[in-house]
């Protein structure tokens, strides 16, 4: 069931865990994905870790608001591999909450259970690890959350797990496994009709395993379209697996917003500039090289760019080489070691994105650039990742007053 509501309000951790709608379920989401920052690896997993420290992947102010102690943001939590055994670590909760045997164990690791035991145990072990501040009670609060009910919640908890393991083997019999059965929460989440779980499993699929097949569908060609004289002014481009999307070309619901009351001179030929979409540095670069020819081969002068997602960070690659006039990022990650505005060839960089996005929470991203020199529009909108390119969320934030 899609997502419909538009989250003004999260839903305060542990609260959340004991409620069943939409926002609960976003709510809960966040913190599980937030969880699988807080890891830091044992002497014996330090050389396997691959994951760069994002010391400030989301804003203070957002995480008092979900309700998350500030000191927790400056943890790192120790986890050692005897820890990380799902199977083993299931039948300890059944044994220490006097469960009946099989109770989770009985259900295949990603599959609900609708059941009260699961939002008990969630509450339970949220706030052990609140008073505690301990790596068990955090990996048993995702072991529980991998049988909810709601997809995202499942998809949010096997990402942070798998980012706790992080690609450490530990040779135990049911240790394999339980692996692929996480990295399958992820795959399947990649077919999710609800665009917010697609994206989340997505990004952390392509970010943990890229040659992943589940990954392929996302990166089919786009059907052209467009008509008329194209204009040579501003340019939209859009991020990871939206090749195929319709809101940024010609006639789709955003492209026709932005031509019809933001910017008359948006690029609407059928030769547009696009790209893969592909989920890798690698991919970003050609991108950037493509961009950068296209717009030098056009003849454009500083053009414009309204950009979304890992699309934004093309276009900052892009702006190392070509003048840029207005620069919006959209819900842009922030890897502030790899994509920068190059300053002096751009007149104006705005960054628009809502609160605790969860794409980029899975993405591993930051939130913000927390730079004097871009303007930060913070849309009072949680955890959607493609709120930023909605039209109705621009009318209804007055955002083109704010770029």
């Amino acid at each position: 069931m899609p997502y419909s509501t538009v989250v003004d309000k999260p839903l305060r951790i542990p609260d959340a865990f004991s409620m069943d709608n939409d926002i609960a379920a976003q709510s809960q989401a966040a913190f599980l994905l937030y969880a699988g920052i807080l890891f830091k690896p044992t002497h014996i997993l330090a050389r396997y870790r691959k994951r760069p420290p994002h010391p400030e992947s989301v804003p203070p102010e957002d995480l008092e608001s979900l309700g998350i102690p500030p000191d927790v943001a400056k943890m790192g939590i120790e986890v050692s591999p005897a820890n990380l055994l799902l199977t083993e670590l299931i039948n300890e909760i059944e044994k220490e909450n006097a469960l009946s045997p099989g109770t989770i164990s009985g259900t295949l690791i990603g599959q609900p259970i609708y059941a009260k035991p699961i939002s008990e145990l969630q509450t339970k072990y949220t706030v052990q690890f609140f008073e505690i501040r301990d790596a068990q009670s955090l990996l048993r609060l995702l072991a529980v959350s991998l049988h909810h009910s709601d997809e995202l919640v499942r998809v949010a908890a096997a990402v942070s797990y798998l980012d706790a393991v992080d690609g450490f083997f530990i040779p135990h019999p049911t240790f394999q496994g339980d692996m692929e059965r996480l990295v399958s929460i992820l795959a399947r989440g990649t077919a999710s009709k609800e665009l917010l779980i697609r994206d989340v499993a997505a990004t952390a699929l392509a970010r943990i395993l890229p040659e992943h097949p589940a990954l392929v569908p996302l990166l089919q060609n786009p059907d052209y379209g467009g008509e008329g004289e194209p204009a040579h002014t501003s340019l939209i481009i859009h991020g990871t697996w939206a090749r195929t999307a319709s809101w940024w070309q010609p006639g789709g619901d955003f492209h026709t917003y932005i031509l019809q009351s933001v910017d008359p001179s948006v690029y609407s030929g059928s030769d547009r500039f696009e790209w893969s979409g592909g989920y890798s540095d690698q991919a970003r670069a050609l991108a950037a090289l493509t961009l950068t020819a296209w717009v030098q081969g056009k003849g454009l002068k500083s053009p414009d760019f309204f950009a979304h997602s890992h699309g934004a960070n093309v276009v900052l690659l892009a702006n190392q080489a070509i003048d840029i006039g207005r620069m919006v990022l959209l819900a842009c990650p922030v890897h502030r070691n790899k994509y920068w505005p190059n300053f002096g060839h751009v007149n104006r960089v705005v960054s628009v994105r809502v609160r605790m996005d969860l794409v980029i929470l899975a993405d591993r991203g930051g939130q913000r650039f927390n730079h004097p020199d871009i303007i930060e529009n913070v849309l009072p909108v949680w955890f959607d990742h493609s709120a930023p390119h909605e039209p109705d969320i621009w009318i209804r934030y007055d955002v083109p007053t704010k770029i």
